[in-house]
């Protein structure tokens, strides 16, 4: 499989982990949004690594090393921002959208409608960044 196509692999799996969340927006199942779409951004940004012919390291946090990428430094300065905050953003998000907060408070009752919508949206932009710097 050459770079490429594993690139591919991962920006199409990318996309199911919307789907996914696209779902569970729709189900009230506002934690799992979160969920899909931090790992829909985490496939995305590893998708771009692999496409690049970079090592892609076994971690969740990869925002800040993906945005000192050439082919992301030369985007818009309003895109490099939007896509790096995204993606810290659904970062920071993982743990306690998957575990709850460490006071013991459950995922389901951290996140709410309009927090799925905006990390729905948030993987959606890493996505199809990353899609448009991958290209076809």
């Amino acid at each position: 499989m050459t770079n490429q196509e594993l690139a591919n692999s991962r920006l199409a799996d990318a996309r199911h982990f919307l789907e996914h969340a696209d779902r569970a927006l729709q189900q009230g199942l506002y934690h799992h949004v979160v969920q899909f779409a931090q790992r829909a951004a985490e496939l995305a940004l590893k998708a771009l690594l692999v496409h690049l012919g970079k090592d892609v390291p076994h971690v969740h946090h990869l925002a800040k090393l993906v945005s000192n990428l050439p082919s992301v430094r030369a985007l818009p300065a309003e895109t490099q921002s939007r896509l790096y905050e995204s993606g810290r953003s659904l970062e920071d998000q993982r743990i306690v959208s998957t575990y709850g907060a460490e006071d013991g408070t459950p995922p389901e009752a951290i996140f709410d409608q309009a927090k799925a919508a905006e990390a729905l949206e948030q993987g959606r932009l890493v996505v199809e960044t990353v899609a448009t710097l991958i290209g076809p």
